[in-house]
């Protein structure tokens, strides 16, 4: 797959977006489903009385788009697997957390003997106050498009267009036409077979969380056994 798809809808019962790690879902359903009210931001919205965003403005930064593309980048929760002292999200330059945070907290924050990374975007603090990812979640986002990485398709398929364009170019208008006319045909069939994903991980009793689980093991971890259910 060369696209990102980000389907925006009412996903209902709090939740503000999800997305899989890669490799562990489909390909017609590889992207990020973001709900409308924490799509794009409020900043922009001129319609006072029809206002697209939630009544309140935490979320209305776009952020919530920016962690979901970290999970499609392959990037887990700043706190790693598990909300516990050493559990790891494989990124060497972020330090230890032993749960996530919310809302705005003062900084210093402290778990695991260690100063906590809560403005991270792979947290779930609010929009205005997270900011940042590490040079190792960089490095392992881009290990993706490296060749063989998960994907690389995206670079080699664009290296590939690139050169197509300059030939097409030095060609015939006829060539040019018909060139044109494939790629319109393999859009549009992309596009009507890609659907929006279905959390693996469902709730059994109103628990909002289950869908940011995003592994078998997270989601029926002790005693989420009895709030979530695994689908896939």
């Amino acid at each position: 797959m060369v696209f990102l798809n980000i389907w925006v809808c009412n996903i209902g019962s709090g939740i503000l977006g999800y997305a899989y790690l890669p490799g562990t879902i489909t390909e017609n359903r590889d992207g990020v489903v973001i709900t409308s009210g924490a799509f794009g931001s409020e900043d922009y919205d001129d319609d006072i009385i029809n206002n697209f965003y939630f009544t309140t403005t935490v979320y209305d930064k776009g952020r919530t788009l920016t962690h979901e593309v970290g999970h499609w980048l392959n990037l887990l929760h700043i706190w790693g697997t598990y909300e516990r002292c050493n559990s790891d999200d494989l990124v060497t330059d972020t330090p230890e957390s032993g749960h996530y945070y919310s809302a705005c907290p003062i900084y210093p924050q402290y778990s695991c003997q260690t100063s906590n990374m809560f403005m991270n975007y792979m947290d779930y603090v609010y929009d205005d106050c997270m900011f940042m990812f590490t040079n190792g979640q960089k490095l392992r986002t881009r290990a993706l498009f490296e060749p063989g990485g998960y994907r690389d398709e995206f670079v080699t398929t664009t290296s590939t267009s690139t050169s197509s364009t300059s030939t097409s170019t030095s060609t015939s208008t006829s060539t040019s036409t018909s060139t044109s006319t494939t790629t319109s045909t393999t859009t549009s069939t992309s596009s009507s077979t890609t659907v929006p994903p279905t959390p693996c991980c469902q709730t059994l009793n109103n628990d909002i969380n289950c869908v940011t689980y995003l592994n078998k093991n997270d989601c029926t971890l002790g005693r989420r056994k009895k709030t979530c259910q695994w689908l896939c």
